[in-house]
């Protein structure tokens, strides 16, 4: 078969655009966020499962960091640290990951990092919690930083606001009368702390989606590079066996024709005596051979030529009755040697647009086929109605398989020519290439055992 071409094209210049965090192709940006997405479930799962487990596990401290405000403390983790953490389980474990799960599991980190800067607010300063539980906010940062698939503008900006969740919750100590206020310097150098990390981990999160962007676009270079080198090689496999099939055509079907041109020459050149009337059969059979080795050359060529585009189409205003009385006239002769009748149903004049030369050999093709296949002693249909010509015959028609192969080159099928004619399995290709070349439609109609209706079908003028 012929070689496949890829469906897309991934520029170079991609590379470079991943420094900016989108691509240019808006089909391979979101390839690439299905792909983060996937590429993320395993480590994103497992950070979430030890998320859950130390928001549970690390409860047991409260009672140390926390020994006068526990009470409150347990409240604030189980509605402000566990639940968002079971949610985020939740939302992102699920089978059918999509964008929208992970914006809502970002909101779930968000407010799990809300509840961890709540409990420094209702501690007591004196407490070791207050000051230090600060450190949890880190957690829901690494995880947005590295575990959840979602652009880094959006990681970037709900870090920023889990970093402001800490000073809000130092500022609300006393704007709702929680506790006593913390000291200036612990709510600023915590913050800054905070800032200082987030910064750290926006930067690696940057860096690391650059990375995966890069990776995705190599990857994907390589997996168009491997494919054209995959098609290369079946197009060389694909030239290969049709250089084969050419060669094994040819060599068959000029074998009998030049043995037939030797032996007829043999005779005329070593019977000096030969009566006039035995020569010239002789030479006459010297004739016919020729002709079919020119006609199978010439088929060969013009295959070759429609490939490397060698056959130029020049359409034009044509009159398809002429051109099908001109092809008819030329077969005649061959009709009658098989006693073949050609009913011909024509009217005044068709004009279609198409090359004239063209049109002539694709009728050519179609006509000769028909009387070829055609038993002694019946007749070939040929009608022109409106921009359209039909050729109907009474051979044995085609199978299911001689359709889906009809306009293969070098395709054999299951009929064969009734007076012993030659068949290059050419005609029937040339015939549809230069009918595609002039924007026309061939089909075929056939009932195995019965006959064949080739319908061949122009546009009209423009006006």
């Amino acid at each position: 078969m012929p070689p496949v071409q890829p469906e897309t094209s991934i520029s170079q210049e991609e590379l470079r655009a991943a420094w900016n965090l989108k691509f240019s192709s808006p089909e391979l940006e979101t390839a690439f966020r299905h792909a983060q997405i996937q590429r993320s479930l395993r480590p994103m799962r497992l950070s979430l499962l030890a998320a859950i487990v130390a928001s549970f596990g690390l409860g047991f401290l409260d009672l140390v960091a926390f020994p006068e405000s526990y009470r409150k403390i347990l409240l604030v983790r189980g509605l402000g640290v566990c639940l968002p953490s079971l949610l985020a389980a939740w939302v992102l474990l699920r089978v059918r990951l999509t964008p929208l799960r992970v914006q809502a599991g970002a909101v779930l980190a968000f407010l799990a990092a809300l509840g961890l800067s709540a409990m420094c607010a209702v501690g007591r300063p004196e407490e070791p919690g207050t000051v230090l539980y600060f450190v949890g906010v880190a957690f829901p940062l690494a995880f947005l930083a590295f575990g959840v698939p979602m652009p880094f503008r959006w990681s970037f900006a709900w870090g920023v606001a889990m970093v402001a969740t800490y000073p809000l919750a130092a500022l609300s100590r006393t704007a709702f009368s929680l506790s006593d206020p913390l000291p200036d310097n612990v709510a600023a150098i915590t913050t800054f702390q905070l800032l200082t990390l987030w910064l750290f981990l926006a930067v690696s999160g940057y860096v690391r989606e650059v990375y995966e962007r890069r990776d995705f676009v190599g990857r994907s270079l390589l997996r168009e590079t491997t494919m054209q080198l995959a098609n290369a090689n079946s197009a060389l496999r694909f030239a290969a066996e049709e250089k084969d099939t050419f060669l094994g055509i040819a060599a068959h079907d000029l074998r009998n024709p030049l043995a037939i041109v030797r032996a007829n020459a043999e005779v005329l050149r070593d019977q000096q005596s030969l009566a006039p009337e035995t020569a010239r059969q002789l030479a006459g059979r010297v004739v016919v051979a020729a002709e079919r080795m020119r006609d199978l050359l010439a088929n060969l060529l013009d295959v070759n030529a429609l490939e490397t585009g060698k056959i130029p189409i020049a359409k034009e205003e044509v009159d398809l009755v002429t051109v099908v009385r001109n092809v008819l006239d030329a077969h005649e002769p061959a009709a009658s040697l098989k006693d073949v009748r050609i009913e011909a149903v024509l009217p005044a004049s068709a004009i279609v647009v198409a090359d004239p030369r063209a049109l002539m050999q694709v009728l050519d093709n179609l006509i000769s086929n028909a009387i070829k296949y055609t038993p002694h002693g019946t007749k070939v249909t040929v009608t022109v109605e409106g921009r359209a010509v039909q050729i109907l015959d009474e051979g044995p028609g085609f199978t299911e398989e001689d359709s889906t192969r009809l306009f293969e080159k070098f395709a054999r099928l299951s009929a064969r020519p009734t007076g012993g004619e030659v068949s290059t399995g050419l005609g029937l290709s040339i015939a549809k290439r230069l009918t595609d070349a002039m924007e026309g439609t061939l089909t075929l109609e056939s009932r195995p055992g019965e006959s064949a209706r080739f319908r061949l079908a122009f546009s009209a003028p423009e006006r």
